[in-house]
């Protein structure tokens, strides 16, 4: 059994004008049905031993039955379904519903005097419907498939293998046998059918291209005003980040400045008249202006990693950048009273950054971690390979960050409570810089930790040349 898969949508507006056909066509039939039905009751009372009435009741309700049977299931085509889906079931409920009347039209004319009914110019009005909704292909096939039916109709009456109802007790007119009539009111019918065929395909074709151009425009513009709604929701965003950032810059600057400037006035207007208390002032002074500056230069840094400026990228081995700055950051972590040890894979592949920042990621991840480990404390550095990525970690036994903290870790300016009652020192700039770098060489970087555990930051860089086949490790 062939089932459908799709997804839950509404149906686009060539759907919908499809849809809106089926429903037409069916409530063209329920008034035939009604017609019929009022004219076997006119017939039947006026001449009642002319027409099979019963024959004609019973058509008259398998028409009635099979388009209940249509209007259930064009009720059930409207479920969701993808637009091929849509048109393929369109297409395939339309052939059966024509080829049905054709058959019961067809059925109607022999029981009511076949080419003697005037009625079977009904056909030609087929036609014309067919010519609308299908495609002037089809509509030509069905100009055929009613010639065939209509002809043959005539045909078998007048050689007598079919009965023939005979209209003149109601037209006071003998019905012709002759064959020459016979075949000139075939090609009558058969010329006026391909004929209105073409007029009506063609007027048809080219409003169906017209409708469709419509819809088309019609869906760009819906799509247009949709981007560009999301566009301008966008730049709403950027517009607050970016006013959000402003004000966060304006007070980190403005503390550092006030803070030097206060010191500064308490020895221009002679407060601190001792030379060592002054010389003390000076230095608190000198303390905020340098962490004014690093700030300055971390903005400045972030500001290029936003512009998108990657710096002069080179093949590196990734431990090797590492092993040059270890020196430094072992002297700070045994000052510290920490214990410091590395862990270089010696096979590393190359990775392609620049060899600074490079630097200025392990700086700023082994800084940190640094920072945070209370004394006593143990970092592990470490740097090894996976089938595609140079993996580079650091990982501590210090303060640990909440879960909910850690989403904003690598947000500008964010510092959690714990950090901060550790120590005042800190920009709360340097993991949102490490994240640009990474992930503008196509790495990505990750946090593992739990409050009062310690933490561990993984970044992974892609390898220069992958294996030429795929691995697990």
């Amino acid at each position: 059994m062939v089932v459908d898969i799709h997804v839950a949508r509404e149906p686009s507006p060539a759907e919908a004008e499809l849809l809106s056909r089926l429903d037409w066509f069916i409530r063209l039939r329920w008034l035939a049905v009604s017609g019929l039905l009022i004219t076997i009751g006119v017939v039947g009372f006026i001449f009642p031993a002319v027409f099979p009435l019963l024959p004609m009741l019973v058509i008259a309700a398998i028409i009635a039955g099979y388009n209940l049977a249509f209007w259930l299931y064009a009720r059930r085509l409207r479920l969701p379904r993808s637009e091929d889906t849509y048109r393929r079931r369109y297409r395939e409920f339309i052939h059966l519903q024509i080829v049905l009347d054709l058959v019961a039209l067809t059925v109607l004319l022999h029981l009511a005097g076949g080419r003697e009914n005037p009625f079977a110019f009904y056909y030609v009005f087929y036609v014309i419907i067919v010519s609308i909704l299908l495609p002037q292909r089809s509509a030509f096939v069905y100009a055929g498939l009613v010639t065939a039916l209509f002809g043959g109709l005539v045909f078998l009456e007048h050689i007598g293998l079919l009965p023939h109802t005979d209209l003149a007790p109601v037209t006071g007119v003998a019905s012709t046998r002759n064959s020459l009539y016979v075949l000139g009111e075939i090609g009558a019918f058969a010329s006026t059918v391909f004929l209105v065929v073409y007029m009506a395909s063609g007027i048809a074709r080219r409003l169906h291209e017209r409708t469709q151009v419509y819809l088309d425009t019609v869906r760009s513009l819906e799509e247009r005003t949709q981007e560009l709604s999301e566009a301008n929701a966008r730049l709403r965003q950027a517009d607050k980040a970016r006013a959000d950032f402003v004000l966060v810059v304006t007070h980190e600057l403005r503390a550092p400045i006030a803070a030097i400037q206060s010191f500064l006035r308490v020895i221009l207007e002679g407060y601190a008249p001792n030379p060592a208390k002054q010389r003390e002032l000076l230095e608190r002074a000198d303390a905020r202006a340098t962490e004014m500056l690093d700030l300055i230069a971390n903005l400045l840094e972030l500001s290029r990693l936003t512009a998108g400026e990657q710096g002069e990228l080179k093949l590196l081995d990734m431990g090797e950048v590492l092993l040059n700055i270890v020196d430094v950051m072992r002297v700070m972590a045994e000052h510290k009273g920490l214990m410091f040890s590395v862990e270089v894979d010696p096979h590393l592949p190359p990775v392609r950054a620049n060899e600074s920042r490079l630097k200025e990621v392990w700086t700023n991840l082994i800084s940190n971690a640094i920072k945070y480990t209370p004394s006593g404390g143990i970092v592990v550095v470490s740097a090894y390979q996976t089938p595609y990525y140079v993996v580079g970690s650091v990982r501590d036994t210090g303060i640990g960050i909440a879960p909910e903290d850690q989403a904003r870790l690598f947000t500008p300016f964010f510092r959690t409570e714990g950090a901060k009652s550790l120590t005042k020192e800190g920009t709360g700039l340097g993991l949102s810089i490490v994240k640009q770098i990474v992930e503008s060489y196509g790495g990505r970087i990750w946090v593992e930790s739990r409050p009062g555990q310690g933490s561990k930051f993984s970044f992974a860089l892609p390898r220069a040349h992958p294996p030429a086949t795929s691995s697990t490790g």
